[in-house]
């Protein structure tokens, strides 16, 4: 299994705060066993492009997820060429694995290219069949892992690469629940928003947005907790840490904001850490 690892949430008060969250970790990822087409299924490579047998494999797979009433799957380009840097290394090995040797993991590979995601997973085949979407697809479908990596319902986006080494196909399918690039702007704007909206759920007055110039210092540092932004912060009465793609925020995190005697909020982001998908992480401390 591929993990993810992120900052943890949390959240401290030093006030009474009912529900406070316990500390949860963020993980991600899936990857399945390679499945391969069988010797008695390999033919001559018939003249078919690459092009079109990554388009015939994406349709084939969605229309699995749609006969189960699941959605389909959006074509990500960064995925797809995530997807195909992989199927030329297994090409080029004349084998296919999830790794190879110097080689970096698959979220990494992912992450280089850009894409954002909390969640990712691959599936890798090879075939010598004359109809290679299908031969391929069916090998797939066939294994237990591989199907369970198409159906996932927690997935958003795929791409998919193939080559060719003039006999044999050798492909990869690269699946992530991806997000769309936020700046660190907009991601304070949507945290900010969803603590509006609980201030207006208790009919309180919004809260007033403050700048602390050594905020954002003080909760990207790898080492920050809540307790360091309160004593970093002396006059603050609760503080959170949490990561986030799009500024949603955890469940109870905004009790801060339901709290009547808070009144004043600085709210700062770490840019997305590209190794690990892009997540953001938020500090804010209340006053």
């Amino acid at each position: 299994m591929s993990r993810l690892v992120a900052w943890p949430v949390a959240l401290l008060c030093l006030l009474p705060a009912p529900n406070v969250p316990s500390p949860t970790f963020c993980t991600a990822g899936l990857r399945a066993p390679a499945a391969i087409v069988t010797d008695d299924q390999r033919q001559a490579a018939p003249r078919v492009t690459p092009a079109a047998v990554e388009a015939d494999l994406v349709r084939m797979l969605n229309a699995e997820r749609v006969i189960r009433e699941l959605p389909k799957l959006r074509i990500d380009g960064k995925l797809a060429e995530a997807a195909r840097a992989h199927a030329r290394v297994m090409a080029e090995h004349k084998a296919i694995a999830h790794a190879f040797r110097g080689e970096p993991e698959l979220a990494a590979r992912v992450a280089a290219t850009g894409v954002r995601f909390s969640a990712v997973a691959e599936n890798v085949s090879l075939t010598d069949a004359a109809d290679v979407a299908v031969a391929a697809h069916k090998a797939l479908m066939d294994s237990r892992p591989h199907r369970a990596t198409i159906l996932d319902p927690a997935f958003t986006a795929v791409g998919v690469g193939v080559v060719f080494d003039g006999r044999t196909f050798y492909i990869a399918q690269d699946f992530a629940h991806t997000f769309a690039a936020l700046s660190p702007q907009d991601v304070s704007a949507a945290v900010l928003d969803g603590l509006q909206r609980a201030r207006t759920e208790e009919k309180l007055a919004p809260l007033r947005l403050l700048r602390l110039l050594t905020l954002q210092e003080e909760a990207c540092r790898p080492n920050a907790t809540v307790r360091t932004l309160l004593d970093r912060f002396a006059d603050s009465r609760c503080a959170f840490l949490f990561t986030t793609f799009d500024g949603t925020l955890p469940e109870r995190i905004d009790a801060p904001a339901r709290d009547q005697r808070l009144t004043r909020v600085a709210i700062e982001v770490c840019p997305g850490r590209a190794s690990v998908g892009g997540e953001c992480r938020v500090g804010a401390v209340f006053f």
